[in-house]
């Protein structure tokens, strides 16, 4: 039976994390066989490391390949050095200000070339039965792009190739700002974070995403969730827990 796709929308610092992170466990408690994604994926080489260079102001250049992230985190690995002669060093402190340095079309076409380049593992994983909860997608970069000024017809064109997802959340609330990452673009300024809810609420409109209150308890938040995505994967059969002696038993009672 194949699995589920199921894709989770909202602005930054909304508590995504922490509900995907909720909603993973209850998934793998209810033996459902669930992988967790976070978009952009920024190992995937060139353009998770190309968005992240982008997103941060990183310039990094023809030192860009030594540049690793454990796996669908922002966190980097300490870097290594490939040749003697060659360094790498970043700095820590945040510039007083990030600045886009392309243009919003082109930033939203890496961010979608990242999606498809993951695309054949999703295709696959879902195939096997395996169900994916992603933190972000499609949707994400509708609202975004079209808060920026690109076309909103233009972006759900380059994007309608990708997989679709079974069901689509959003988080709808006022952002928690202890989350903040000063040193990322898109958290750096209130009022495009505002501009990016808004469009977030009319992609909910036109494409019938189920929206939850993202503003409640961490513990209401995750009971309303739980509630949309549920009856999505109330037919998919459990995995069943063996006991892998059960048969060693038997033959040694007989």
């Amino acid at each position: 039976m194949q699995g589920k796709f199921i894709a989770i929308y909202g602005i930054n610092n909304i508590g995504k994390s922490t509900q995907t992170a909720l909603l993973l466990q209850k998934l793998i408690a209810a033996g459902i066989r669930t992988e967790y994604v976070k978009y952009p994926i920024y190992n995937l080489d060139p353009t998770g490391k190309k968005l992240n260079e982008i997103l941060r102001g990183k310039e990094q250049h023809n030192v860009q390949s030594m540049i690793n992230f454990f796996e669908g985190t922002k966190v980097r690995k300490p870097a290594t050095r490939e040749k003697k002669n060659v360094t790498f060093r970043f700095h820590t402190i945040a510039p007083k200000e990030i600045r886009q340095r392309v243009t919003e079309q082109e930033l939203q076409m890496w961010y979608s070339l990242n999606r498809y380049q993951y695309d054949p593992t999703i295709q696959k994983k879902l195939e096997s039965g395996v169900t994916i909860l992603a933190e972000d997608y499609t949707g994400t970069g509708l609202a975004w792009g079209a808060a920026k000024g690109a076309d909103l017809e233009w972006l759900v064109n380059v994007n309608k190739f990708l997989c679709p997802p079974d069901v689509e959340i959003l988080l709808d609330g006022e952002r928690f700002l202890i989350g903040k990452e000063k040193v990322h673009l898109h958290e750096s300024s209130d009022r495009l974070i505002e501009k990016a809810r808004k469009s977030f609420q009319i992609l909910a409109k036109r494409y019938k995403w189920e929206v939850v209150n993202a503003n409640q308890s961490i513990q209401q938040v995750a009971q309303d969730l739980w509630k949309k995505i549920e009856p999505v994967v109330a037919e998919i059969k459990p995995r069943q827990h063996t006991d892998p002696l059960a048969n060693w038993r038997l033959e040694t009672e007989n």
